[in-house]
């Protein structure tokens, strides 16, 4: 089986500040505290948008962990990652945010983890929604949660959500160990599930409210999610409405050239495999059309 350690070290968009750093070191090093630490840096920008105060909208762009981490300790007393934090308190964001702020609690715990970018069905019954998570190693052997027994194997957890969490309607989840497939689908099991014909593309979205707009559901929709979820897989955590390379060529359409299409089935079918070679992921990634490019566009959602 390879080695999970790539995915333990920081990325530069992950790294903390030595600030930040004395911080996470005052976390316990097992999974259930970084997750409740987890929970309470982040507002959700459009979830909570009625508590935002307008002079910090500006915070969903942000893109490096420290700075989040920085502006988090900053606000309310004390200066912890273990409290209880008022929405005053956090930093305002969405699930990227709180999943890059978790895999950076866990690396520096010498834990590997890494962002898993798709769409999970706990939030709206019938939809699959636009979303991000996070997977974290456990040891064969041993998990952090102190039962014994389990082979080593990547565990999907969503550090955006409180335990007991639950929409109407809907039923539990387990947010320490979603099932892939049931609760959560990486942008390749959805594309997958789709080209296959077992799933209809548009129940794949963004939001509910949003379905007016063909980018944000369907076959565009997919593909922005697989290609974000392999650059982040090769630890270039970008923001959700980044956008390079074929990206840029799908535009406000629904619809995804037969190429790209192609090349997007390829990545799918690699990353389905969780025990993937970090250097096979690299190469996908430098694929022309999949590389993060020096110049982006970035969406601004506050418009």
């Amino acid at each position: 089986m390879p080695s999970p350690t790539f995915w333990a070290s920081q990325s530069p968009t992950s790294a903390p500040s030595p600030s930040a750093r004395a911080a996470i070191a005052a976390l316990p090093a097992d999974i259930a505290a970084l997750h409740a630490a987890a929970t309470q840096l982040m507002l959700h920008y459009r979830v909570y948008e009625q508590l935002v105060r307008p002079e910090r909208r500006d915070e969903i762009h942000t893109r490096y962990a420290d700075l989040m981490l920085d502006r988090i300790l900053s606000r309310g007393e004390p200066a912890s990652l273990s409290r209880k934090r008022t929405a005053d308190d956090r930093t305002v964001g969405c699930c990227r945010d709180v999943a890059l702020l978790f895999v950076t609690l866990a690396r520096e715990k010498g834990i590997p983890a890494r962002m898993r970018v798709g769409f999970a069905s706990y939030f709206n019954p019938g939809w699959w929604m636009d979303h991000v998570v996070a997977e974290v190693w456990e040891e064969e052997g041993s998990t952090s949660d102190g039962k014994v027994g389990k082979e080593g194997r990547w565990r999907m957890i969503d550090p955006e959500m409180e335990l007991g969490w639950k929409s109407e309607g809907g039923k539990a989840v387990d947010f320490l160990d979603l099932r892939r497939g049931v609760d959560f689908k990486t942008g390749g099991d959805a594309w997958l599930a789709s080209r296959n014909g077992d799933e209809d593309p548009t129940k794949y979205i963004v939001d509910p409210s949003l379905l007016d707009i063909p980018p944000l559901r369907g076959w565009v929709q997919i593909a922005n999610n697989v290609v974000l979820d392999l650059s982040a897989m090769a630890k270039k955590e970008m923001l959700q409405w980044d956008m390079w390379g074929m990206l840029l060529e799908h535009g406000e359409s629904n619809s995804v050239p037969e190429g790209n299409a192609r090349l997007l089935d390829e990545v799918s079918d690699v990353l389905q495999n969780l025990d993937v070679e970090p250097e096979v992921v690299k190469e996908l990634a430098a694929r022309d059309g999949l590389a993060v490019t020096k110049v982006i566009m970035s969406h601004d959602v506050n418009i």
